[in-house]
């Protein structure tokens, strides 16, 4: 099971959490996946994340939260 998707919209990458919750809308696939990233450093990441892409095709992609050294 997926815990958020990324979706290709007209023109624009939506991030949308299981409620069907919009997160945010992205000019880039790789903006999202960065969002996506940024809100795992909330919860106890790592997710799967599914991604609907242009070409109306599915994957599913593992991601990790993003980290910072201080």
């Amino acid at each position: 099971m997926c815990d958020m998707s990324i979706v290709w919209r007209g023109s624009r990458w939506f991030l949308i959490d299981w409620d069907a919750l919009e997160l945010g809308q992205f000019a880039s696939e790789t903006e999202a996946l960065a969002a996506a990233r940024r809100r795992l450093e909330l919860e106890d990441g790592p997710a799967s994340i599914l991604v609907g892409g242009v070409d109306g095709e599915w994957r599913e992609q593992h991601l990790e939260p993003i980290t910072q050294l201080h």
